[in-house]
C-alpha cells in the first residue's frame, strides 16, 4: 500500500490494510520519539483485536463491521494528515470548575 500521508486519496479498503498503515505510522512516530505514539499504539492494538474478532465470527455481520472499522480509521487518518498540515500551534488552556479543580482544554 502506498503511503496514505503522501496520497490522501489512497484509502484502505480492508482491516488488514488499516493495520498495515497503522503499523507504518507507529514506526514513524517511534522513530521521531513523538508523544502521539501512545495513542497510535493503543489504537493499533484495538484494531488488531477487532480483526481477530472479525475472523472468529464474533459479529453477525462481519462485512458491515469491517466497513465501519475501516471508515472510522480513514476519518482518523484524514484528521491526522490535516493536523500535520496545520501551522497553528495548539497550546492547552485551563478552566476552573466550581469545585476548584483545574482541567486542561484546547481552545
Amino acid at each position: 500500500m502506498n503511503d496514505i500521508a503522501q496520497n490522501p486519496n489512497e484509502q484502505p479498503s480492508s482491516i488488514q490494510q488499516v493495520i498495515d498503515e497503522m503499523t507504518r505510522r507507529l514506526d514513524k512516530l517511534q522513530g521521531r520519539q513523538d508523544h502521539r505514539v501512545i495513542f497510535q499504539r493503543v489504537y493499533l492494538l484495538m484494531t488488531k483485536e477487532m480483526h481477530l474478532r472479525l475472523e472468529n465470527g464474533f459479529f453477525r455481520d462481519t462485512m458491515w463491521m469491517e466497513r465501519v472499522l475501516v471508515r472510522f480509521a480513514c476519518y482518523y487518518f484524514e484528521a491526522e494528515i490535516q493536523g500535520y498540515q496545520e501551522t497553528t500551534i495548539v497550546r492547552p488552556k485551563y478552566i476552573s470548575i466550581n469545585s476548584g479543580l483545574v482541567f486542561p482544554v484546547v481552545l
